[in-house]
């Protein structure tokens, strides 16, 4: 049934948990065929789920930023295992994570668009809750995510020059910066379509910051229970900063 998944991010998440019981499970007769099977369609789903601007399908930030967590999480146990990744699962982790970086807003937020938080919050499996702007700092250097480092450490670490501002046109996301500075401007704008999942009804909507405070925010999931009146609020166009 995975293949029927491939385009949702549950594809990434089962090839991550499976890749890892084979490293954990050593034991297993047939370990090998399992991590290399999951392997496949690690790559499978990678190669269908994100579009040519490396912006997962679902259009929601926080989402494409679980697949990049779910990949680090099996690549980096293999590698404290001394188990061989394969090249192009590592490249992967790199655009997805330069693609991560270019919503990443100069106050520490991030325009989370559709389901997510602009706190930059993400779950992680075993420890406490990890932030997009940690996980840049931390990861970013062995990745080569130069621009990305200089936006998460405002211009102290890698590098990025004039203009500080990201396109991302087959999500029709574009965030315009006027600095690296926590004190600079940012505009998040969608002006994209509905991701496959995880859509709110947020054509056109606008997030800006400036002087390190949010003057025009997202306010993101809300819940996730649809009978929930906030998550039915959170998904409405009236809970989003629109352009009519």
């Amino acid at each position: 049934n995975i293949f029927r998944i491939y385009p949702k991010n549950h594809s990434l998440i089962i090839s991550s948990h499976m890749v890892q019981i084979s490293v954990l499970c050593a034991e297993l007769k047939r370990n090998e065929w399992i991590r290399q099977t999951y392997f496949d369609h690690f790559l499978a789903a990678l190669r269908t789920q994100f579009l040519p601007d490396d912006v997962q399908v679902e259009l929601s930030t926080m989402y494409h930023v679980v697949c990049y967590q779910r990949i680090t999480e099996a690549t980096t146990l293999c590698e404290q295992a001394g188990v061989c990744v394969p090249a192009e699962i590592t490249e992967w982790r790199r655009r997805i994570l330069k693609a991560s970086a270019c919503y990443l807003l100069p106050n520490g937020e991030v325009a989370a668009f559709n389901d997510g938080k602009m706190s930059g919050s993400v779950d992680a499996i075993g420890r406490k809750d990890d932030c997009l702007k940690d996980i840049i700092l931390r990861e970013g250097p062995s990745l080569g995510i130069e621009e990305g480092l200089a936006i998460a450490s405002h211009g102290k670490k890698g590098n990025m020059t004039a203009p500080f501002s990201h396109a991302l046109p087959f999500a029709g996301h574009f965030i315009l910066r006027d600095g690296l500075e926590p004190s600079s401007m940012a505009l998040g704008f969608d002006a994209g379509p509905f991701g496959t999942a995880h859509a709110h009804e947020d054509a056109l909507t606008i997030i800006l910051v400036s002087g390190g405070k949010t003057l025009l925010m997202d306010i993101g999931s809300g819940a996730y229970d649809p009978a929930c009146p906030m998550r039915l609020y959170s998904t409405s166009t009236e809970s989003h900063s629109t352009l009519c």
